[in-house]
């Protein structure tokens, strides 16, 4: 299985403090950044025609521009050869609502990365 790590966060502060927290925490996976669902889009298409690695797992935040990332999960959870990957979603948002709408979507986790953080990396260990 990869080692890579999909992130897709549309700001550069939180992108570079997760990194931090991941590495802090003992995950040595690459991490390959997106800024945006489209983006996130084009390289799964490049995943899928074999032109680039599967990722072990994938963290998505909601707040995204254009498509959001509940758009996001919905899109990746619907390519077979994706639903085995493990999505955890970090978000501001500490809504019930938006917790229950991701796991309703196929997320296997949700931190709310203003007071979670710190428990991103043993998250992430439990599915990699």
């Amino acid at each position: 299985m990869s080692k890579q790590i999909f992130l897709v966060e549309d700001d550069v502060d939180h992108a570079e403090l997760i990194t931090t927290f991941l590495k802090v925490g003992g995950i040595e996976n690459e991490v390959i950044w997106f800024r945006d669902a489209e983006s996130t889009i084009e390289y799964i298409h490049k995943v899928e025609a074999g032109e680039e690695d599967f990722p072990s797992l994938i963290i998505i935040d909601i707040k995204l521009p254009k498509m959001d990332g509940f758009q996001l999960i919905a899109y990746i959870r619907n390519i077979d050869k994706f639903t085995n990957i493990p999505i955890i979603v970090i978000s501001s948002s500490s809504r019930p609502s938006d917790i229950t709408r991701a796991m309703d979507l196929g997320a296997q986790e949700v931190l709310n990365k203003l007071a979670e953080m710190d428990k991103l990396s043993s998250k992430i260990k439990s599915y990699i």
